[in-house]
């Protein structure tokens, strides 16, 4: 971006911000040489997540071992089963009408992501696969696609947003590498239940293990988003009513709000799991099962293990934003204070 385009910008986010405090207008650019070092970290990755989907590509959905009428048999529905298209299509519109009735174009663009992210899964996760790749390599290019599309096309091209992404990176890393660790040392396999053995069954090409590790990236993505992109625009906006407030005080003040939003999110993840398990929980009460036994059995092992993995996560992702947003956005407070005194001085 040219010099005087920067400028400019930098002049008329810092006049939004005087002229109408109450308006949560885009934030002050931060510096080329912010910008250079924020680049200089994404365009890598970017690139690599290129190469990784090309190198990965899988070209459909492979042919399996004839295995006679048991998948059929599998996946059909049952006799009594119902015609559920009308109103799960009602309420798959009546889900987009809200999102776009309350978020405006922000919704729409969420939207649109949503609907690439289920192409990704659809059309390069689930086939990489099934064709054998490492599960755990495609879920992380995979995931990395769907992260830079999504937080970018619903958020904007901007140093805001870059540092979700960066933020989100750092926490998914250590998910993948917390989940290598502990499925290996707790002996967690995957293969509990009949739908992984039937697909085993079919590809037994598939490492069933890096299966279980692609489902806890792919499970802590969505959530990441939330948490990153909220403690960004916070700090964003706490710099944007007071441009003078160093990296320290952003950082601070960042953070009591990013505890909050721990207290709240890390529930929200654990019970959305529990809930998902809740058939198989009642299952174990019925043959009262202590607690501790229940949580060490594999098959609520992996959910407990997915759920705390995913939590660490997602806890460690808001000092990481936080302090990444804090240092950017008060990378050039002296500059933006001398502009707001400037202008008042001309005022009077």
């Amino acid at each position: 971006m040219a010099a005087g385009t920067l400028e400019d910008e930098r002049a008329g986010g810092e006049g939004a911000s005087v002229g109408h405090s109450h308006a949560h207008g885009p934030a002050v650019p931060v510096s080329a040489h912010l910008r250079k070092v924020i680049a200089a970290v994404l365009i890598p990755f970017a690139v690599a997540v290129l190469v990784g989907l090309v190198v990965l590509w899988p070209g459909g959905v492979p042919a399996h071992p004839h295995t006679g009428a048991g998948l059929d048999q599998h996946l059909r529905s049952s006799p009594l089963d119902a015609e559920r298209h009308l109103p799960m299509g009602v309420l798959a519109g009546l889900f987009a009408a809200i999102v776009v009735l309350v978020g405006r174009w922000r919704g729409v663009a969420a939207l649109v992501a949503l609907v690439i992210s289920f192409a990704v899964l659809s059309l390069f996760i689930l086939p990489a696969v099934l064709r054998g790749e490492d599960p755990l390599l495609v879920a992380i290019v995979g995931a990395g696609a769907i992260m830079l599309i999504a937080l970018y096309l619903c958020h904007g091209l901007s140093a805001r947003t870059s540092v979700a992404v960066l933020g989100t990176l750092v926490s998914l890393v250590l998910i993948g590498v917390l989940s290598l660790m502990f499925a290996s040392w707790a002996h967690l396999t995957g293969n509990t239940s009949a739908e992984t053995g039937l697909v085993h069954e079919l590809y037994p090409g598939i490492e069933i293990r890096g299966l279980l590790l692609a489902g806890f990236v792919i499970g802590s993505l969505g959530v990441l988003f939330d948490v990153t992109v909220t403690q960004t625009s916070a700090v964003w906006e706490l710099h944007q009513a007071d441009p003078t407030m160093g990296a320290g005080k952003l950082y601070r003040t960042g953070m009591r709000i990013g505890r909050d939003h721990i207290a709240s999110t890390v529930n929200t993840l654990v019970l959305a799991y529990a809930g998902a398990a809740l058939p198989l929980l009642l299952l174990f009460s019925i043959a009262h099962r202590d607690v501790v036994s229940v949580a060490t059995s594999e098959l609520v092992a992996e959910e407990v293990a997915r759920a705390l993995v995913g939590s660490i996560g997602l806890v460690a992702s808001v000092p990481v934003t936080t302090g990444l947003a804090a240092l950017i956005a008060a990378a050039d407070h002296p500059r933006a204070a001398a502009g707001l005194a400037g202008r008042h001085g001309h005022a009077r």
